[in-house]
């Protein structure tokens, strides 16, 4: 996965993630590959920014309360809750 943010230089385990603001509403973007967040950043600054993530770490980094936009920019971009993310998690095993 994909990810706007940084490194979070007081712990180097920990990233931080960089939200967007979508119709007034704070979203965490996450893209599906390198190839989707290079189209959609393509003329922001956020371009310089991408991470690449695991499923565990994105549940780690996120507030409780998070909204989340996979592939904004991209087709049709789905909204998911951190519940719903958790859920997710939850199956992969």
């Amino acid at each position: 996965m994909i990810v706007i943010g940084e490194l979070n230089r007081a712990d180097a385990a920990a990233i931080r993630l960089h939200p967007i603001t979508v119709d007034g509403e704070q979203l965490f973007p996450v893209f599906g590959n390198p190839e989707a967040a290079r189209k959609a950043l393509a003329n922001s600054p956020a371009r310089d920014k991408t991470l690449q993530i695991n499923l565990d770490l994105l549940r780690e980094s996120l507030p409780d309360d998070a909204l989340l936009l996979f592939d904004p920019g991209v087709g049709s971009p789905r909204r998911m809750t951190v519940a719903e993310l958790d859920l997710l998690q939850s199956g992969k095993d």
